[in-house]
């Protein structure tokens, strides 16, 4: 059992929640970054769970296709630097 599952299992006996619910309240934690989570505070949109744990999840696949996009950037931009040292 790892240490999140431990964690998930006790705060849930703890405070009579599902382990699940305190799951899916770390993952909209965790995953929303801090300036959308600035922008959505004082609006309906923060206390609406299943919309949370939407924009959770839309912010990690967007996260891994700016990782990706940025990978191919900088493979783009050392293939420049590499064409123009073999010309000069």
């Amino acid at each position: 059992m790892s240490l999140r599952n431990t964690f998930t299992e006790d705060t849930a006996n703890k405070i009579g929640l599902s382990q699940r619910t305190i799951q899916r309240d770390i993952q909209i934690a965790e995953k929303i970054d801090n300036q959308a989570k600035e922008r959505i505070r004082n609006t309906e949109l923060a206390d609406n769970k299943k919309e949370l744990l939407l924009l959770a999840r839309l912010e990690k696949k967007h996260f891994n296709r700016s990782k990706s996009r940025n990978k191919c950037r900088n493979k783009a931009k050392k293939q420049n630097r590499n064409n123009l040292e073999e010309t000069n």
